[in-house]
């Protein structure tokens, strides 16, 4: 039986064997397209991936500082504060990739009852105890 060959392996193959031969010739017979091929021949790492990737450092350092209690809108006023150029939505969007969340308390809402209040016989009659300190 054969072993299932993954693509990346085409791609070093096809790397190797286009030095000297024509780049279509040798994509055609390894049954790859040409784009593919070029793209994994320029593996060079793009400004938005760096950015990304230092981001995602600079978020885990304040998000388990803080004692995981940060969310997006804290951290990216932190790291604006530090001269950063980034919006609480990109800072959201990293921590939600990084499955990064912050401890929320729900806040206490009140509600009345729904029974009805009767009225009751007033046993004061106005009459206030005076009491001596």
């Amino acid at each position: 039986m054969r072993k299932k060959i993954d693509s990346n392996s085409f791609i070093i193959t096809a790397h190797k064997t286009a030095q000297g031969h024509n780049i279509s010739d040798v994509c055609h017979v390894l049954k790859i397209p040409r784009s593919t091929f070029y793209k994994n021949s320029n593996n060079h790492v793009s400004i938005q991936k760096k950015r990304r990737k230092r981001f995602r450092k600079l978020i885990k350092e304040i998000y388990f500082a803080s004692g995981c209690r940060y969310g997006s809108p804290k951290i990216a006023k932190k790291l604006q504060h530090c001269g950063e150029k980034v919006s609480e939505k990109f800072i959201g969007n990293l921590m939600h990739e990084l499955g990064l969340y912050s401890i929320i308390r729900k806040k206490y809402t009140w509600h009345p009852k729904q029974q009805k209040i009767e009225e009751r016989e007033n046993i004061i009659d106005g009459s206030v105890a005076k009491f001596q300190y």
